[in-house]
């Protein structure tokens, strides 16, 4: 649980840095100087990887260097909040992601410096890293997401499941599946998916949910079956894997990372660093490079990253509340 002291030194660090950048920096058309991107979790990982990638290559569209800062903790509360609290000139932009901008504020809106429907200019969703849904298949008889759900609705509370953590994006995401198929699991919570994994392919517990490029290596070795992917269409990865929402209708849960910056950035900056970014996703190396990650590359507008992010908050709130869902 992140303390009062770390919020305040967090803020009090990222008032000063602020003041000092706007009294230091040269004036003219932006950008003059560089920029930074907060990335508020550890160095590895998806988010650290597409906000490197980015930074890369946006000084060739922008004419400014840009840093990769990684600010780690609270599950990145204190990130998110450093970016929040920085000036909205364009200087400083965050790496957002599922939990510091949905599920964190859902789960434990208390424990929040900032408001996350109001603190942030969403830029552009860089990718999503889908999760696949798995059984460890001596223990389910199924095999396919059908069949799957309809042993389910016989067998109320019979299976149970694995997850990363209570509250983790993993956990939401089996609720949210759940939910929209009526069925029941007992859940069963770790310390992180790599706790878990060993488990599930051991048998100890039944199914998960989990990330598609931890458990592909798994599910090609035939140890786990991946009944269906949280992906929109086939995931170019597996395409033999249906997507969730192609048998049990409604929204489900992937990993996804784009980047944001502090609310009010002035509309030509936000265009800017908008129009840049897109075309960084698009261009077919950096396509491939995504998909070596096991991402699928979105690059979408701010209009509609915006839209994305409500989108998720709009389903997560009531299965969060419905299932009681409370954090670690």
């Amino acid at each position: 649980m992140i303390s009062r002291r770390q919020l305040a030194l967090s803020a009090i660090a990222a008032t000063i840095a602020s003041k000092a950048m706007a009294q230091t920096a040269p004036t003219g058309e932006y950008p003059n100087h560089p920029i930074k991107i907060i990335v508020p979790l550890a160095p590895g990982g998806a988010s650290d990887f597409m906000a490197r990638l980015i930074a890369d290559k946006l000084p060739a569209r922008i004419g400014q260097p840009v840093i990769v800062e990684n600010r780690p903790g609270a599950g990145s509360i204190i990130g998110m909040d450093i970016v929040a609290k920085a000036a909205p000139d364009g200087y400083t932009l965050g790496m957002g992601n599922l939990p510091a901008l949905v599920l964190n504020p859902l789960i434990k809106p208390a424990s929040m410096p900032y408001d996350a429907e109001k603190a942030f200019t969403p830029i552009s969703n860089i990718g999503l890293t889908p999760n696949m849904l798995l059984i460890n298949p001596t223990k389910v008889p199924s095999r396919n997401l059908k069949d799957f759900v309809a042993y389910l609705k016989a067998n109320p509370g019979k299976l149970n499941y694995g997850s990363s953590g209570s509250g983790s994006a993993l956990h939401v995401a089996m609720e949210l599946f759940l939910k929209n198929a009526g069925a029941q699991m007992t859940h069963v919570p770790y310390k992180g998916s790599s706790q878990m994994l060993p488990d599930l392919l051991a048998g100890r517990v039944d199914a998960a949910m989990d990330a598609a490029v931890t458990s592909l290596p798994h599910v090609k070795e035939g140890k786990l079956i991946a009944l269906g992917v949280t992906s929109d269409t086939p995931a170019f990865f597996a395409p033999d894997v249906p997507p969730i929402a192609s048998v049990v209708p409604g929204p489900a849960l992937s990993g996804w990372h784009g980047v944001v910056a502090p609310a009010g950035l002035p509309p030509a900056i936000l265009a800017k660093l908008e129009a840049a970014i897109r075309a960084i996703v698009k261009d077919p190396d950096v396509q491939e490079r995504l998909k070596s990650q096991g991402a699928i590359p979105i690059g979408d507008s701010s209009a509609d990253f915006a839209k994305f992010i409500k989108m998720q908050r709009d389903a997560n709130r009531p299965v969060i509340a419905a299932a009681g869902i409370k954090a670690d």
